[in-house]
């Protein structure tokens, strides 16, 4: 896909019969624009898929506190000391 940035009352061609005019840009973050091409070119509207939606961060957040939590259990059960901190795993003590 070439992605244009363009100000008003630009063009550009889409090869030699159609062109692409940016006729204005609203402050709601619309653009109009006007295509010129030969009555044999169709122009149809077509809408793009939306964007997938990111899970929200407490979900995330979450997630993370389980396995956390999962991790502690497991560890417990191995008679490891403790989780790793803030600063990476823990020491040996000599």
């Amino acid at each position: 896909m070439l992605v244009i940035t363009a100000s008003e009352n630009e063009a550009f061609r889409i090869g030699p019969d159609i062109t692409v005019v940016i006729v204005a840009r609203k402050s709601c973050g619309q653009v109009q624009f006007g295509i010129e091409a030969p009555p044999n070119v169709a122009i149809e509207r077509v809408k793009t898929r939306p964007k997938p939606k990111r899970a929200p961060k407490s979900d995330t957040v979450a997630q993370k506190s389980t396995t956390l939590k999962d991790w502690i259990d497991r560890r417990a059960t191995k008679g490891a000391s403790q989780p790793p901190g803030p600063s990476g795993p823990s020491q040996a003590k000599p």
